[in-house]
């Protein structure tokens, strides 16, 4: 495979050029791969990330399959899934697979709005390891796509004492200086807090346990500049040094870097948080075996790997199937899953109300629920 890789800004100029030659093409029944009267839609996150996708895997599944498919860019986090909950209940099918973030693919596995996958069709979700597939009582509903990192980023030019630790939150030489995201279930804070504190996530599967590490947490605020909604407002802020530290996805640091910013994103030493997007098939979708033939693709080795090499994120297959250049390995793959904070989403879904209300009281009083 061409390692070669791109800026995510530059790439859509340089189309096709870091795909691989021609792959040879698994068994698929003929079903898979005759013309459709209607393209596969496939719901994305947006911008560069969806520019990306385009070029180094729908353009190349299309070309190695003869399917269909459009991507489609889609918000993240609750606006996403909001939209897809009323479609799905309308009985209409505006996209057929989206990538949601964990929290959400649960949610929408609880609330019974995927398809079950056959697995026979899906034969490649044998790469991917117990624990990033789900189920439900009809089978398998949804699977990791990929995965990226949270981590602590620091401008060079601002910040003489690089952080190195989650602790380092805590720390008054940073007073004023941090931008953390602004909600309990995306910022994973009280994770975070739980394992540089508590020893790691037994003390959140209560909710005396919780108010404790919120205690904790508590103690940050007076550190903290900015709790941000927006990921573009906190990186404007970052590189120009008005918000110097704080955390931020490992994956659109990195392309910073390239840039030629001066920010660097730092594994803290109890470990990045990783979290996921995973692939969902919506229960009123008519294009299921196509789609099944898709997420069977994203599932390759070599395609991974492509994705990896190029978008920054992390691979959701078994380490051993996927081979990086040892550069991209240290700046994107770090630690791997097993050296990183793993989120606790349960508590977001049992808990909703109650951890949005005490956030609110304790950690975030003047940004919107």
């Amino acid at each position: 495979m061409d390692q070669q890789r791109y800026s995510r800004r530059t790439l859509i100029k340089k189309a096709g050029a870091a795909v691989a030659g021609a792959s040879v093409l698994s068994a698929l029944p003929h079903i898979w791969v005759k013309a459709q009267a209607r393209p596969l839609q496939v719901a994305v996150y947006g911008g560069i990330f969806k520019e990306v996708l385009d070029e180094v895997l729908f353009a190349p599944f299309r070309r190695d399959t003869g399917i269909a498919v459009e991507s489609r860019p889609a918000p993240t986090g609750p606006e996403m899934y909001a939209q897809v909950r009323g479609a799905v209940e309308q009985g209409q099918a505006p996209v057929d697979v989206v990538m949601l973030a964990s929290s959400w693919a649960i949610r929408g596995m609880r609330e019974g709005y995927w398809h079950a996958f056959n697995e026979r069709n899906v034969p490649n979700v044998a790469n991917v390891p117990d624990e990033l597939r789900r189920y439900s009582g009809e089978g398998l509903v949804s699977v990791a796509a990929l995965a990226w990192y949270i981590n602590l980023v620091y401008n060079t030019r601002f910040v003489s004492r690089p952080p190195t630790s989650w602790s380092d939150l805590w720390n008054p030489v940073y007073s004023g200086q941090l931008g953390l995201l602004a909600h309990a279930n995306n910022s994973f804070l009280l994770e975070i807090t739980a394992h540089t504190f508590f020893g790691g996530p037994q003390i959140l599967q209560t909710q005396d346990g919780i108010m404790e590490v919120m205690r904790k947490l508590a103690e940050v605020r007076p550190h903290v500049r900015m709790w941000y909604l927006s990921e573009a407002t906190f990186q404007q802020a970052l590189v120009s040094g008005e918000v110097p530290i704080g955390q931020l996805y490992n994956d659109v640091t990195q392309v910073l870097v390239d840039e030629g910013l001066p920010v660097r994103s730092i594994f803290p030493s109890e470990g990045p948080v990783v979290d996921r997007g995973e692939w969902v098939i919506l229960r009123t979708s008519g294009r299921k075996e196509e789609a099944e033939a898709f997420v069977n693709y994203s599932l390759r080795p070599d395609v991974q790997q492509r994705v990896t090499t190029n978008l920054y994120t992390i691979p959701t297959i078994r380490s051993e199937l996927v081979t990086v250049p040892a550069d991209i390995r240290e700046r994107v793959i770090g630690p791997g899953a097993e050296g990183s904070i793993v989120p606790q989403y349960h508590i977001y879904l049992d808990w909703e109300d109650w951890i949005n209300e005490r956030w609110q009281e304790l950690i975030v009083t003047d940004v919107p629920a």
